[in-house]
């Protein structure tokens, strides 16, 4: 009896093991089949892996583009509210007040806001 259940776990672990290794098989084959490896999406993907562009569950991580210079305008709204008084500035300690009737900022200003 206890040669019959010692073969039959060895039996049952060999198989346990095989399925694992025609899991992977079938994988492989289904993505040659299916022609994904020639597509031009999968491939620039591949790419992006071996450099090291995606993250840990596949995505592309997008490049710092803030060091270029921007061209172009920028739209600013001083909106106003009934119920607060918002003051803007142009530095952050809060001394230099922007005239909200006629202002002109450069890419790459920022506006400080002080609620009172």
């Amino acid at each position: 009896m206890k040669v019959k259940l010692f073969f039959l776990t060895i039996l049952l672990a060999f198989t346990l093991i095989g399925c694992s290794s025609v899991k992977s098989y079938l994988g492989k084959q289904m993505m040659k089949q299916s022609s994904v490896l020639e597509d031009a999406n999968y491939k620039s993907f591949e790419q992006y892996r071996i450099e090291g562009k995606l993250d840990p569950d596949g995505y592309y991580q997008y490049e710092d583009e803030t060091t270029g210079a921007s061209l172009g305008t920028v739209h600013i709204t001083f909106a106003s509210n009934n119920n607060l008084k918002v003051h803007y500035y142009a530095d952050p300690a809060h001394r230099t007040a922007i005239d909200i009737s006629n202002c002109y900022m450069e890419p790459g200003d920022s506006v400080y806001a002080e609620c009172t």
